[in-house]
């Protein structure tokens, strides 16, 4: 039982972190890979602008 608890927790801090607002925009951007591939439009290049973006936001806005 405590391998499981401590499995859950390292998902908690992985998923929850530092920036709920990163991990929101994460999960946005690969549903939106996900809906975009699953329609059969090319979408290996969303994946590293949409990072870049992130990385963006995450510096330039004020944590808090």
């Amino acid at each position: 039982m405590t391998l499981l608890r401590y499995v859950g927790e390292v998902i908690k801090d992985l998923v929850i972190g530092d920036d709920w607002r990163m991990t929101v925009g994460v999960v946005a951007l690969l549903t939106l890979v996900a809906a975009l591939a699953s329609a059969g439009v090319p979408v290996w290049w969303i994946v590293p602008l949409g990072t870049a973006g992130l990385l963006v936001l995450g510096v330039v806005r004020p944590s808090g």
